[in-house]
């Protein structure tokens, strides 16, 4: 039995609604997350590191594989994530802190420590070695250490939760930010483009453009959600893949 236009669109609008629902409450719950993180900031402290070697480290384990595209390319995709608080002197103000040793988050910019990482130089046999199945394997790693400004967070045991080269609540406030406006104006769309859909009559040329309408929505606002949730990554686990290549012309002069 095959069933009518107006049955096949209400079960379209049915899933299209289902699918804006869902990517809406996986928003909330970086909302909520983020409403979390926000109170875990609530001792945070800000200096500048005075002890002798790093105070903390993060490190991004990376396979590499060679891209055959205009110019050789290789394109980095993360593994694994790491954090470590090694412990050391922070100095707040006239007075000191000192941090133990701690798995505590570290909040840097790795897609810089990343980028410093490629020496154009070695370039044509890193490129070599990326043609092959398993890849190229690197470390991307950076330190914090003597001289670095850094945000301090602690719980109440006065243990180190977090350590960051940037101010938090200015990332958590812009997330939130964000997360709201994604919610509100995906809901807002989905509701214009059903609207738009149901006009008089049905299957009109209104109605059809609202159709197709509501498909671009559908089809673009999973990979939004999937987008927004990473943003919402802290620092210490945001993806900082990459990608590397030379110019041509530098190509050439390692050629010859």
């Amino acid at each position: 039995m095959m069933l009518s236009q107006h049955v096949m669109g209400v079960a379209c609008l049915v899933v299209l609604w289902s699918t804006a629902l869902l990517v809406a409450g996986a928003a909330l719950q970086e909302l909520r997350d983020l409403g979390v993180l926000s109170r875990s900031l609530r001792e945070l402290v800000s200096g500048e590191i005075v002890t002798e070697g790093p105070l903390a480290i993060h490190e991004v384990e990376q396979t590499g594989h060679a891209l055959d595209v205009y110019a050789p390319t290789i394109v980095f995709h993360d593994r694994t994530t790491k954090s470590r608080v090694l412990g050391g002197v922070v100095k707040v103000g006239d007075d000191t802190l000192t941090l133990e040793p701690s798995d505590g988050e570290v909040w840097v910019d790795a897609k810089a420590s990343a980028l410093a990482m490629q020496d154009d130089s070695t370039f044509m046999d890193e490129w070599a070695a990326s043609k092959k199945a398993k890849g190229i394997h690197r470390v991307v790693r950076t330190k914090l250490a003597k001289g670095d400004r850094v945000w301090v967070a602690r719980d109440a045991k006065s243990t180190v939760t977090l350590v960051s080269t940037s101010d938090p609540r200015a990332f958590v406030s812009s997330r939130r930010s964000l997360v709201v406006l994604f919610i509100i104006a995906e809901l807002l769309t989905c509701g214009a483009c059903t609207r738009l859909a149901l006009t008089e009559p049905v299957f009109g040329a209104l109605s059809t453009m609202g159709g197709a309408l509501c498909l671009a929505f559908f089809l673009a606002v999973t990979p939004l959600g999937v987008a927004l949730r990473d943003a919402c990554r802290p620092p210490s686990r945001a993806q900082v893949r990459g990608t590397w290549s030379v110019k041509t012309d530098a190509l050439t002069t390692q050629r010859a």
